[in-house]
């Protein structure tokens, strides 16, 4: 993820926020399709991007919410119920 023009090496790029997933190289900036979904967590650099139960839509998640904890849309970790 690299908001900003003139980067010149790896070291430019930055990890995706928490709360976000960063499916896509090259990206350039964050949207609200990146923004981790309800019922699961993405902390600090997370990728995941599984288009499988939406029909072709982006579905964007990381790891599951456990048991005995809420992740509402956004979350970078388990909340405690």
């Amino acid at each position: 993820y690299a908001p900003t023009e003139g980067n010149e090496s790896i070291a430019d790029c930055l990890l995706c926020p928490d709360g976000f997933a960063c499916p896509d190289v090259a990206m350039t900036e964050l949207r609200a399709e990146h923004v981790c979904i309800a019922g699961f967590f993405c902390s600090s650099n997370s990728s995941t991007n599984d288009d499988s139960t939406t029909g072709g839509t982006i579905d964007i998640r990381d790891e599951q919410c456990p048991i005995g904890f809420y992740c509402p849309a956004g979350s970078h970790q388990p909340i405690p119920c």
